[in-house]
C-alpha cells in the first residue's frame, strides 16, 4: 500500500525510529531513572538504599537528562560535603544511572566522568574490654524486649549484618550441625558455622518458636525490622551512644584477629569476597599489638655482652687451677 502510494517504507521505519530516539533524548533524569529502576535497579540487593539516596536528586530530577553539567552534580555533593560516606554513595548512583543513560543514546557523555570521590576515614571500633561487654550483656538481659535482646546477641555472635538476622527463617539453621545457612549476602549464599554460644541461645529460642521467623514483627507473616529501642538502652548502659548496631560485626572481627585468626579465615565468616575489607572491620588490640612488640623484641635483639669476671675473682679462679694441676 505505502508504494502504490509512493511511499518508501523504509523512510516510515526511519521515521519511527528517529521519533523514538528524540523521545529518549527528552528524558528528564527523573524518568531516565524510573527507567533505570525498571530496567536494572530493581535487581540489586542495594535497592532499598539506592531509593533513599535518590532523594538527593531534587535539584536536577526535573531537568533533561542530557542538559545535566558537572557544575549541577557537584552542586548536589557539595551539599554533602560533612558527610564524605553519603556523597559518595549519591556520586556511585548517579554516575550508574547516567551511564546507564549513556548505554541507551539519552546522553553523549557522561558528566561524572571527571569527579572523583571522596576521602572517607576509616572508622575504628576495636572490641570493648571485658567490664563494657559485661554491662552490655546485663542491660540486655535486664530490657523487656528479649526478642531484640537475643537479636543482637546472634548479631554479635555471629557477626551478621541486620538484616541477614532479623530476616532469616528456622529452616536456614542446621541446630544438629551448627550452621547459618544465609541466602541472599552481598556476596551470595555463605553457610557459617555457629558459635556454641550462638548454637545454645537458638536452641532455646526454638522451643517457643511459633513462627517460621526467627523474630516476628507484630505484623502476621512478617520478620522484625530493627532493633532501634534494645540497642540505645544497650550502648547507653555502657555510655557509647555512638556506636551503631553494625559496630556488633567489628566486634566479632576484632575477637577473632585478636585470638590469633588470620584474615583470610575471618573474610568468609563475615561475607566478604577479600581481606582487604575485613581488615576495615578486624582491630587489634593495645594489648595484642603490645605482646606482639614484646616477641619481635626478643627475636631481632642483639646478643647479649658476655661477662667478664672482676680481677679478684679471676685471680682465686686462677690459683684453684693451678693447685688442681700441682694434685
Amino acid at each position: 500500500g505505502d508504494v502504490a502510494r509512493g511511499i518508501d517504507p523504509a523512510d516510515r521505519k526511519r521515521t519511527a525510529a528517529e521519533e523514538s530516539a528524540e523521545r529518549e533524548r527528552a528524558l528528564t533524569f527523573r524518568e531516565l531513572y524510573d527507567k533505570w529502576l525498571a530496567e536494572v535497579g530493581q535487581h540489586k540487593k542495594s535497592a532499598r538504599c539506592d531509593r533513599s539516596t535518590s532523594k538527593k536528586f531534587v535539584g536536577i530530577e526535573n531537568r533533561k537528562a542530557r542538559e545535566i553539567t558537572t557544575g549541577q552534580i557537584e552542586s548536589i555533593l557539595g551539599g554533602l560535603r560533612d558527610k564524605p560516606v553519603m556523597a559518595n554513595r549519591t556520586l556511585a548512583l548517579l554516575r550508574t544511572v547516567l551511564r546507564f543513560g549513556v548505554r541507551c543514546g539519552v546522553l553523549e557523555s557522561d558528566p561524572t566522568a571527571h569527579i572523583r570521590k571522596r576521602p572517607e576515614s576509616q572508622r575504628i571500633v576495636p572490641l570493648p574490654p571485658r567490664a563494657e561487654l559485661d554491662k552490655l550483656y546485663a542491660a540486655l538481659d535486664a530490657h523487656p524486649d528479649q526478642s531484640g535482646a537475643n537479636a543482637i546477641k546472634l548479631l554479635f555472635w555471629t557477626g551478621s549484618r541486620l538484616r541477614e538476622v532479623l530476616h532469616a527463617k528456622w529452616d536456614q539453621f542446621d541446630l544438629e550441625r551448627g550452621e547459618f545457612h544465609k541466602r541472599e549476602t552481598k556476596t551470595g549464599p555463605v553457610i557459617i558455622p555457629l558459635d556454641p554460644l550462638a548454637l545454645d541461645l537458638l536452641r532455646k529460642m526454638k522451643k517457643t518458636a511459633t513462627s517460621e521467623w526467627l523474630f516476628p514483627s507484630r505484623v502476621k507473616g512478617k520478620p522484625r525490622y530493627d532493633v532501634r529501642e534494645v540497642w540505645d538502652a544497650a550502648r547507653t548502659a555502657i555510655g557509647r551512644s555512638e556506636l551503631h548496631v553494625h559496630d556488633l560485626r567489628h566486634f566479632y572481627a576484632s575477637a577473632l584477629i585478636n585470638e590469633g585468626a588470620p584474615l583470610h579465615l575471618i573474610a568468609p565468616l563475615l561475607g566478604h569476597r577479600s581481606s582487604q575489607i575485613t581488615a576495615r572491620y578486624a582491630h587489634l588490640r593495645p594489648e595484642t599489638l603490645r605482646a606482639e612488640r614484646e616477641r619481635l623484641t626478643v627475636a631481632i635483639a642483639p646478643p647479649a655482652p658476655k661477662r667478664i669476671a672482676p680481677p679478684a675473682k679471676r685471680e682465686r679462679h686462677h690459683k684453684a687451677r693451678r693447685k688442681a694441676v700441682v694434685r
